[in-house]
Parts: structure tokens; C-alpha cells; sequence
């Protein structure tokens, strides 16, 4: 018996594609050369490297980013998406067998309900255009199967030594011109409005996420909240308010929160990334020495008064907070102390979010001896705490996600057993 299979027995009430999807995030995958010189080719979305390099444990080959093999997305066949996550020492390989694409675990198929069986997201039409200046689309804005553009990918938290410390930006960014992969490390608000205005009358196309580093300095001579808010008068002044959208970005004052609200986007996300105050402020030194974790969650509450239900979210990078060597060492500290952070947000309005960690190389916490990402069974009971606390304060899902376009993490996987 496999240890997927064994995992469908021990956790017989969870729906067998959401602990597919959490491994898959949780170790990564690889894909044989037969995926890698097909599945692009035949129409699959290739990985763009968005923000981060998500390369769990061992650094992609150069060669491979360059040549953009990889598909972006895989999609179990009940229509579950999955990122791909990639790690040379995963035991999830994905071959193509018969025209098919088969999840193998350590050479053996998941034949469990055709789990195993899987497509790839399909790349959107505007990714064959280009710019007038001859810059392709895909570099502005990427489908992952949201629409996203990191506005600027770049972080100045690590000219400092103080970035987040599961956080591979800007290596992300140096590995990738090092491979010889052109970059728009500073998209010009112009390009970004009209690759979204064109994406958009894609009819798959309904979300989008704008993200970035922080800039703790000036640029055209405006800080980060200036900047940010010119890029989203810009984009929004052309693509319009129809459309649900969401700006990650530091914890703003409460009067600069105002002033992001007044661009018109749906939601913000001022990512707290980690509760536990002692591990808040080794994990994010840049946001504690900045805003302070104390601060950072009174201005995330605040920002409720600017944003409509279900507007105001801020990310928890899951399962870090069992990192080596400072983390929680058991399953059910580390499952309280986030569930406490999700309470107390909730409890204020806020609706809190989830990523799955991935242990990215090239992160601090990637280049930790024997660094290992937190097990199955602490998110199977993170995620069953999310949905309680859900209900009980009457939680309203992220307005900028959906189900279809979450593959970071299960948590809309689990939306029949709330239909909020």
C-alpha cells in the first residue's frame, strides 16, 4: 500500500482529492521528460515564477526555467487545481502514459477513484500576444488560474538581511537571470492595464491578484503605498470595478489603508504570515522592526471600516511555524497557535487565509540542514479548524478567490461543507 493510499484510510471523512492536493503541495512533484516535451507544447499553461521559485528542497534546473517546460497548474480530475511545486526528491511523479498523465508515488500509480489521472491548466489565449515594445504578455500578468502580477518582484527587505525568512523573491528573481529568462522586475502601470484589460474578456478570467515586494525606499519618487496606489488607479481606472480583485501588501496606516481603498480594488492583504509572537518576529523581521506584530494586527482590523465583508484577509504561511530550528515541535501546538490567530481575526471581521509552505530553496529557511515541511496530519486539522471557526463567527470566504483559482491551498476545496 502506498502511503497516499494509507493516508485515504486514516482520514476516511476528508474528501480524497484535498489530501492529494496537500501532498502534492506539501513534497512537490517531478515530471518526466516525456511531460516536460509535451504537455507545453500541446496547449498547458507553462510556470512563469510569479513571486516565488516555488522549488521545494533542490533549485529547478536553470535550463528547464528558461525554456519554461513546466506546466503552471495541475488539475485533478474533479477539477481540483494543484500548483506545481517543483522537487527533484519528491516520491509524486507525473508521467505521461497512453496520451494520459498519471500521479505515480515511488513508482506506483494512484489508481484510487483516477485521482491519478490529471490534466494541466490551459494556457489563456493573451499569452501568445505581445506588447507594442515586444514584451510578452505572460511576463505582465500570469494565469495561475487567477490572473496575478507582482507589480514589482523584488522585496527591499532582504537589502537589510531582515526579509521573511521562508520568502525567496529577490534570489527567485537573480536565479532566474542567471538562467538567461528575460524579467519585468518593475511593471510600468500601463502595460499591467492593458494586458488585464485584453485578459479579462477571456471568459475563464474573473480574479486577479496584484503583489509585491516591500519598498522601504523611494521609486519615481514615491514610497511603497504611493506606488502601489498610482499602479492600481492606473488598472483599475482602465480594466474598471467589476471585476474582484485583491493588493497584497505591508500593513499600511490606518490613513494610507483609506487611501488604497479609494483605488477602488475589492480587497488587501496585509499578510501577518505567522501568529506566534516570538516566531513573528524571527520569521518576519522586516514587518516586526517596521510595523511591529501588535501593530501589524490593529491595522489589519482597522482596515475592515474600508473594504466590504469578506475584503479584509491576511495570509498565513501554514505549517511554517514548524520550521527548524525555532518552530513548533508537535502537530497540535502548532495547529493551536494558528487557530488562535484565525479566532481572534475572525472575531474582528477579518477573514484570515492559508497557504500550504513550500520550503523554497533558496529561502533562509531552505538552506536549514534536513529542513522538512509539516506534516499531512497538521493540515488535515488546521484546515477542519478553519471550517469550524468559519461557522462559528460566521465568516465570509476572500472575495478575490475562488475554488477554481485557489492552488495554494485546499481551503475552497472544503467549501461544500460550508456553503457560506
Amino acid at each position: 500500500m502506498t502511503y497516499i493510499e494509507t493516508l485515504f484510510d486514516k482520514y476516511s471523512d476528508v474528501p480524497k482529492s484535498i489530501l492529494v492536493k496537500i501532498e502534492l503541495l506539501r513534497l512537490g512533484v517531478r515530471y518526466t521528460q516525456r511531460v516536460l516535451d509535451t504537455a507545453v507544447a500541446e496547449g498547458a499553461a507553462p510556470q512563469t515564477y510569479y513571486i516565488f521559485s516555488y522549488g521545494v528542497t533542490l533549485t529547478p534546473d536553470l535550463e528547464q526555467r528558461k525554456e519554461e517546460r513546466s506546466p503552471e497548474t495541475i488539475i485533478l480530475n474533479d477539477g481540483t487545481p494543484v500548483q506545481t511545486r517543483l522537487n527533484k526528491n519528491s516520491p509524486y511523479c507525473i508521467d505521461r502514459v497512453d496520451d494520459k498523465f498519471i500521479i505515480y508515488e515511488n513508482d506506483q500509480p494512484v489508481t484510487e477513484g483516477n485521482l491519478g489521472e490529471v490534466t494541466f491548466l490551459k494556457a489563456p489565449k493573451y499569452y501568445s500576444k505581445q506588447l507594442d515594445d515586444g514584451t510578452p504578455m505572460r511576463k505582465i500578468v500570469s494565469y495561475i488560474p487567477m490572473l496575478f502580477s507582482t507589480l514589482y518582484q523584488n522585496c527591499e527587505f532582504f537589502n537589510e538581511g531582515l526579509e521573511c525568512k521562508f520568502c525567496d523573491i529577490t534570489p527567485n528573481v537573480r536565479s532566474q537571470v542567471r538562467s538567461g529568462r528575460k524579467m519585468v522586475v518593475r511593471k510600468k502601470p500601463e502595460q499591467v492595464a492593458e494586458v488585464m484589460e485584453i485578459a479579462l474578456k477571456e471568459p475563464t478570467h474573473r480574479h486577479y491578484i496584484l503583489s509585491g515586494g516591500t519598498i522601504l525606499s523611494k521609486y519615481a519618487g514615491m514610497g511603497d503605498v504611493d506606488y502601489y496606489c498610482s499602479l492600481l488607479n492606473t488598472i483599475i481606472g482602465r480594466i474598471g470595478r467589476r471585476w474582484r480583485g485583491t493588493v497584497q501588501t505591508i500593513a499600511n496606516s490606518d490613513k494610507d489603508m483609506e487611501k488604497v481603498a479609494s483605488t477602488g480594488i475589492s480587497s488587501i492583504n496585509p499578510n501577518i504570515e505567522v501568529w506566534d509572537p516570538k516566531l513573528f518576529k524571527t520569521i518576519c523581521p522586516g514587518k516586526e522592526k517596521y510595523v511591529g506584530r501588535d501593530e501589524w494586527i490593529r491595522r489589519v482590523i482597522k482596515a475592515v471600516d474600508c473594504f466590504i465583508e469578506g475584503g479584509v484577509n491576511s495570509n498565513f504561511v501554514s505549517g511554517v511555524e514548524m520550521a527548524k530550528p525555532f518552530g513548533f515541535r508537535d502537530v497540535d501546538s502548532a495547529v493551536q497557535s494558528t487557530l488562535g490567530g484565525f479566532e481572534y481575526l475572525m472575531s474582528h471581521d477579518v477573514t484570515p487565509r492559508m497557504d500550504v509552505w513550500c520550503v523554497e530553496s533558496d529561502s533562509w529557511l531552505g538552506k536549514v540542514p534536513d529542513q522538512e515541511p509539516a506534516p499531512t496530519e497538521y493540515y488535515v486539522k488546521i484546515q477542519q479548524g478553519y471550517y469550524d471557526l468559519m461557522k462559528k463567527y460566521g465568516t465570509y470566504y476572500p472575495i478575490a478567490w475562488c475554488r477554481e483559482c485557489c492552488q495554494i491551498d485546499p481551503i475552497f476545496d472544503w467549501k461544500e461543507r460550508y456553503p457560506r
